[in-house]
């Protein structure tokens, strides 16, 4: 699924997100694009840390996973207020289509307008 989110230039670019590289991408804007900063992480009670590689952590499922990204967005950006997250309108934020438990489409970028655009 396309979507535009800010690159490390804060310029809005068009990514190809699931919910794996969604975290990653967030996770790389959290340390500041240096990869080596976001393997190494220190914040282990980011509830994205197990997460933050791209990779499924043993013994942890794509439901735990989707569980992760709606507990970091209630906890780290919406002060531990549930109701916040489902009105979040940080478009612009890698997780933002996986903040609940179903997908917000909302600011998916159909394929089919890109190519046009991309056509003349």
């Amino acid at each position: 699924m396309l979507f535009y989110i800010k690159d490390k230039n804060n310029r809005l670019v068009l990514k190809d997100l699931n919910k794996r590289r969604a975290i990653k991408a967030l996770c790389n804007n959290c340390s500041a694009w240096a990869t080596r900063q976001r393997q190494t992480c220190p914040v282990t009670e980011c509830q994205l840390h197990p997460y933050r590689n791209g990779e499924m952590p043993e013994g942890l499922t794509p439901s735990d996973r989707a569980k992760a990204i709606n507990d970091y967005c209630r906890d780290w950006c919406c002060m531990g207020r549930s109701a916040e997250v489902k009105i979040c309108h940080i478009t612009t934020c890698p997780l933002f289509a996986w903040r609940t438990w179903r997908v917000d489409r909302s600011t998916m970028v159909d394929e089919m307008d890109c190519l046009r655009d991309m056509n003349g």
